[in-house]
């Protein structure tokens, strides 16, 4: 999968902002499998995107886009409260 400049970054955004609950890493590449027509079953490829995802997410909380918090699911994300 290819993502344009902050592509990636605009789609998780909104899909945060959609769910109106934390999501993981893991979660939102389902969603960016799903989006793309892609099989959200193949382990590799979902592997590949969670790595993005994450990536992608850890950058936007340096921005102070948004927030992560650990809890027993997991890290888990969600947009920062202004």
């Amino acid at each position: 999968m290819l993502f344009y400049r902050h592509e990636l970054r605009e789609y998780l955004l909104a899909e945060l902002r959609k769910a109106g609950e934390p999501l993981t890493a893991r979660q939102l590449a389902l969603l960016v499998c799903q989006t793309e027509g892609k099989d959200g079953r193949d382990r590799r490829l979902l592997a590949d995107v969670t790595r993005r995802v994450g990536c992608a997410l850890r950058k936007m909380r340096a921005s102070r886009i948004v927030e992560g918090e650990r809890t027993q699911a997991g890290q888990v994300w969600m947009t920062r409260a202004e």
